[in-house]
């Protein structure tokens, strides 16, 4: 089913708002995008969504590719996949109420957490767990972010959004590739995507002009609090459902 004229022009609109807070923290497309995508037209997620993820990652790795000298999430990249290809026949089972409800208690939690200023250590451990929560999640909601955000730590902005970004394109394709063997995918999705391609495009080009006036010290927290908004509408639209 493709969506109608106006879901299309709001979905344009978030998924702008998202490619900028992606730009600017590291993290956020995914996790503000899905939510909102899913109140909009739950068709637009996990397919289109994972397409148009994977080309704003893409873009954010380039900008900062400096900081991809020292590659932080190698661990959380070897959870990520198998779990990425294992959550794909979960697809299928859960409602879209149940996958609002899941997708929004894990981000209001990770992010609440974070907030408080409770922290995992990070380590080879902790790093493939989340990684493998994230991928699960990126299969079944496009929104690898939120286990990996909690967990890791970098104070080079640099470096914290080239690895976080790298991540999200490495789980985002294998994600998109289980879905596309399962069937749980196709060229109907691709043309949805395509449609939302000009406000990709838009929130990028706005990046290039305010994220170099960014404080370094709001990277972080700024990510964490856009998924706690993220996360919290997504529980209303699952209750109100």
């Amino acid at each position: 089913m493709t969506p109608s004229i106006l879901a299309l022009a709001a979905a344009t609109l978030v998924v702008a708002v998202a490619a900028l807070a992606q730009s600017a923290t590291g993290s956020g497309f995914s996790v503000i995008a899905a939510p909102l995508l899913l109140v909009i037209d739950p068709v637009l997620v996990p397919g289109p969504l994972l397409l148009l993820t994977l080309v704003v990652m893409a873009s954010v790795v380039w900008r900062e590719r400096a900081g991809l000298r020292h590659v932080d999430l190698g661990w959380a990249a070897v959870g990520a996949v198998p779990a990425a290809i294992g959550a794909t026949w979960l697809v299928p089972v859960l409602d879209e109420r149940t996958t609002a409800l899941v997708l929004g208690l894990f981000v209001t939690v990770s992010v609440v957490a974070g907030l408080a200023g409770w922290s995992v250590r990070q380590n080879r451990a902790t790093l493939t767990v989340s990684g493998a929560l994230g991928g699960a999640l990126g299969t079944i909601a496009a929104t690898p972010g939120p286990p990996v955000i909690v967990v890791y730590q970098q104070p080079d902005v640099t470096r914290y959004r080239a690895n976080l970004s790298a991540f999200f394109f490495v789980t985002s394709a294998v994600s998109f590739v289980s879905l596309l063997a399962s069937g749980g995918t196709g060229a109907h999705d691709a043309v949805t995507a395509a449609a939302l391609l000009p406000g990709l495009a838009l929130g990028i080009v706005a990046a290039q002009v305010l994220v170099p006036r960014m404080p370094a010290r709001w990277v972080r927290p700024g990510a964490l609090a856009l998924c706690l908004v993220s996360g919290v509408s997504l529980l209303v639209s699952a209750a109100t459902a």
